[in-house]
């Protein structure tokens, strides 16, 4: 073993060797600055991606501590919606109201006194009336009442038919209204 360390060290005082030392060497001193700029971005991502995480995490600690504040806030404004909307619901509803009360009114005028109502149904400007009468001529007075009132459009007789049992006229009469009459 020693003869090859002698040889070892003979071989280093070549001329030859020296440079393939040095290449080593400076080859050795890359790697080394290599992997130490490696390792320090890798620690400076990994301080950044902590410091991340402590910020997300006072973040969340915030958010939470705000939230029912949010929710208030929040709240305030869906109540102040909701009061908008609940106003203009009573006002519509109190105009619909107006308007039926109307409707009802001029078809009691447009009655006379052999009908008989059993229903009235009511849609956004139409109105269906649905009863009974005491013969074909009380019928056509209704039918020549509802064509004489301005608010009423259209009066139409949607069906009639003798029911034998009570000795009337059962009949469907389809009306359009209009609103701005009273």
């Amino acid at each position: 073993m020693r003869h090859r360390f002698w040889i070892s060290i003979n071989l280093l005082n070549q001329e030859g060797v020296k440079a393939q030392k040095v290449a080593y060497v400076l080859g050795l001193m890359l790697l080394l600055i290599l992997s130490g700029g490696m390792y320090y971005c890798y620690q400076s991502a990994h301080e950044e991606m902590l410091l991340q995480q402590k910020l997300n995490i006072n973040l969340e600690a915030r958010a939470k501590e705000l939230s029912p504040i949010a929710r208030a806030g929040r709240m305030e404004e869906k109540n102040e919606e909701n009061a908008w909307f609940k106003r203009k619901f009573l006002e519509e509803t109190r105009l619909q109201q107006i308007s039926y009360v109307a409707v009802f009114k001029e078809i009691e005028r447009s009655l006379s006194p052999g009908i008989l109502l059993l229903g009235i149904e009511m849609e956004k400007g139409r109105i269906a009336i649905q009863g009974y009468a005491a013969d074909n001529q009380e019928l056509s007075s209704l039918m020549a009442g509802l064509r004489e009132k301005v608010s009423f459009g259209n009066p139409l007789l949607l069906s009639s038919s003798l029911d034998e049992n009570k000795e009337e006229i059962e009949f469907r009469v389809e009306i359009n209204w209009r609103e701005e009459a009273d």
